[in-house]
Formats: structure tokens, C-alpha cells, sequence
């Protein structure tokens, strides 16, 4: 998943450290912090898990998952921001790498439909949906992400 990186780590620390000063046990009034937060922790430890390791650990990457999505109706009813494109995309990673093809879809499908809408009301009205430039490059990362994702879904 290095090929599609969204966040660096400057990014995620400071979410981090705000979700886990707001709540480490619950979302804390931002479902997609905590989302997005609990699916790098997952991804992290699938990718860092030594070979072998697999059935012993395997809990732990899930269990983070699973907090993820828990909150996956919020992210995907509430307005489009670009935390909750970003979340359901790194939730979107896991699923593929477990092999997870119609939870990978359906995740792809949210988050690119968030950047989407996020595109058009930023176009629509620049003054509202003000990006600075570092949110505008994340907005772009997350879009190429989002659209190579599409393409790999249908292949599958």
C-alpha cells in the first residue's frame, strides 16, 4: 500500500495525538478521526507483522478495523470533509489487503463520491469550501488514490 500513501506522518501524528487526548475508547464527537486513526493502526500493524506471526496477531489488526467501522455510517451520511475520504480510503486499503473485494468496492465508492462532492462545492463556491494549500494537495492525493482504487475494483 506504500504506492498510495495519503497521509505522511507529520499529518496522522497530530490526529492521533487529538483522537487519543479526546477519547482512546470512542469517537469523541469526530467519527472520522477516529476512523481514520484506528484504519492506519490496522494497516500498520498488517504491514509490520513478522511472517508467521499471522494467526497470533491477526486479532489485533481486526479489532482496530473493526473501530473503524463502527463509525462507517457516519462517515458515509454525514457532509463530505476530507478526513472521512481519507478514512474510508485507508479502510478501502485494508479491505484489500485482506481480499475483502465487495468491502474494498463499497469503500472506494464512498470515499471517491465524497472527494467528488468536496470538488464541486469547492468549484461551486472557492469562499465556503476554502482549501489551503497543503489541504488542497491532500484533496488531489487522495483523489489520484481514490480514482486508482475505482480502476482496480473494476478489474475485480
Amino acid at each position: 500500500m506504500a504506492e498510495h500513501q495519503l497521509l505522511d506522518l507529520a499529518t496522522f501524528v497530530p490526529l492521533l495525538d487529538a483522537q487519543l487526548a479526546a477519547s482512546p475508547a470512542e469517537p469523541a464527537g469526530n467519527p472520522a478521526r477516529w476512523a481514520l486513526v484506528n484504519a492506519v493502526i490496522a494497516l500498520a500493524l498488517r504491514a509490520k507483522m513478522a511472517p508467521g506471526a499471522e494467526a497470533e496477531l491477526s486479532i489485533y489488526q481486526r479489532a482496530f478495523f473493526r473501530n473503524a467501522t463502527t463509525v462507517m455510517s457516519e462517515l458515509i451520511l454525514q457532509e463530505p470533509c476530507l478526513l472521512s475520504a481519507q478514512a474510508l480510503l485507508v479502510m478501502a486499503m485494508f479491505a484489500r489487503a485482506t481480499s475483502d473485494t465487495r468491502a474494498f468496492a463499497m469503500l472506494v465508492t464512498n470515499a471517491l463520491r465524497q472527494l467528488e462532492l468536496l470538488v464541486a462545492a469547492q468549484n461551486q463556491s472557492p469562499a465556503n469550501g476554502a482549501f489551503d494549500i497543503a489541504d488542497r494537495a491532500q484533496l488531489m492525493q487522495a483523489y489520484a488514490v481514490a480514482s486508482a482504487f475505482e480502476e482496480l475494483a473494476r478489474q475485480q
